[in-house]
Parts: C-alpha cells; structure tokens; sequence
C-alpha cells in the first residue's frame, strides 16, 4: 500500500493491510508509520498483525483503515467476542466495524472512546458497538475492515496523533478478561483450623511468592513459590503445629510485577 508514492505496508495472503484516508484540502499528513509487532501467538485470539503510527495536522480528520483480509475480503469473526488493542494519541477516537453487508455507511456498528496521551490498554466487548438503526447486536460475520477515525473538534488547524499497537480479536469475553485483572484474594474456610484454600486469578502465567504471617507478632509463618497459570487458581496452604493459639494471619501474594489485595484469615487450633 503506496502513500504520497511511498510504500507504507505491505499485504500477505491471509493479512490484510493499513491505509489512510484523509481530505488533502484540509490535511497535511506528517507521518503515516507501520511497525512489526513481537506479539506471541494466543490461541484464542485472532490477532491482526503490525502497528500503526499517524500524525497529521488538519482541520478535519483522518482515518486510518484495517483490511481484514487481502484485498479487502470479508471475515467472520462471529465466534469472537472482545476487541483489545493499545493506543494513544489525542482526541476522541471512532471504532467502525465495516460489515460487508451493510451498504450505507452510516448505518454501520461504531463506538467512540476518549484517548489518552499515554498508551493505555483498551478491552471492548462486541456488544458494546452499536448502530443508529440496528438495534440487534452486531452479527460479526462479514467484517471487511476497521476504520478508526479522529476529528478535530476545535475549528482550527490542530496535529493530531494516533497509535494502534497489538489489536486483535479475542474469544474469551470482555468481562472475562477484566475479572483476570482483579487481585483479590479469597480464603476458605475462613476460620480455619490451619488448613486451607487461596483462590485468586492471574491474567498470565507467572511465580508469585505466597506468604502468611502471624499478625500481632510480625512473624512470617509460611512462605511458597506459586506457579500461577493464566485463569482461576486454588492453592492448598496448611500450617501444620506453628500456631498453637487463635490468631489472626495476613497472606500476601505478589511478584515483583505487583501484588494482590492482602487478606486476613482466622486460625482456630484444633484442640
């Protein structure tokens, strides 16, 4: 794909490529960038490959445009429920999600979201685009593109930025995901005798450092090396005999990337 006479991204087989679409009238483009992405491979993501980079100053827009598939061939994405991606940039961004069948733009499935100049990460559920006269969940099974497009809403010549990195499709749920994130910690049976379960959720695989501490005297208890896995994981504490009286005991759970929300549990020796 050739921009100003200069190739800009390049189209494979399966892949489709990144264009941008702006009025030159009104538009000065300054730099339109596409970038090899080092993602691995996820099995339940459809991901789709390099990233973008866009400035411009305008008075207007610009938009920049995702090809599905190799010549703008459509693509069922049905069995997918969440889009993720990173981006950053200014204003307020327009997701389009070009359904082959719908055959006036308008009418198309869109979502806008605020942007930040600092990279963020963005996780939307399919059933959060919607459509000025399609009231139906969006039937994702002729997308030929994703358009995202920024406005200039001050009246005036204004630059513009905008980056898309890591996008791709995901069939796990957006709430799915968001639950992974969470770091609370549930304890059960809470009172325990000694013995007891940790439940919590990672969103990778990853070792943490488990440890329990007795919290009046400060005194650490308990320590293990936890192999988490990416979804919900249990592990089974006892602490044997090294409390002979009711305590109250704090766990700690965390890595040097961050930690959990600590949690209190109440030991009841068994007599």
């Amino acid at each position: 794909m050739y921009v100003n006479n200069q190739l800009q991204d390049e189209v494979f087989l399966s892949d489709g490529a990144w264009s941008i679409d702006f009025n030159p009238a009104n538009t000065v483009l300054n730099k339109f960038e596409t970038k090899n992405d080092n993602r691995k491979s996820v099995p339940e993501e459809l991901q789709l490959f390099r990233n973008v980079s866009v400035s411009a100053n305008t008075t207007a827009y610009f938009a920049m445009l995702k090809l599905m598939r190799g010549g703008g061939l459509p693509k069922d994405i049905s069995a997918y429920q969440s889009m993720k991606f990173n981006a950053f940039g200014n204003g307020t961004l327009k997701i389009t999600l070009v359904k082959q069948s719908v055959k006036n733009w308008d009418d198309q499935y869109f979502l806008k979201i605020p942007l930040s100049n600092n990279p963020k990460d963005y996780l939307i559920d399919l059933g959060e685009f919607s459509s000025l006269v399609n009231k139906n969940r969006i039937k994702a099974d002729d997308i030929n593109s994703i358009v995202f497009t920024v406005t200039n809403s001050a009246g005036i010549t204004s630059s513009i930025t905008q980056s898309i990195n890591n996008l791709a499709f995901s069939k796990e749920s957006a709430n799915y995901i968001r639950s992974l994130s969470s770091k609370e910690i549930k304890l059960f049976p809470n009172p325990s005798t000694g013995k007891f379960n940790c439940v919590f959720q990672s969103d990778k695989d990853v070792q943490l450092q488990l440890t329990i501490t007795d919290a009046s005297k400060g005194i650490v208890l308990y320590r293990k090396t936890v192999g988490a896995v990416k979804g919900s994981n249990t592990v089974s504490v006892d602490l044997g005999t090294s409390l002979q009286n009711l305590s109250v005991c704090i766990l700690n759970l965390g890595s040097e990337d961050g930690s959990y929300q600590p949690n209190r549990i109440l030991i009841q020796p068994a007599k």
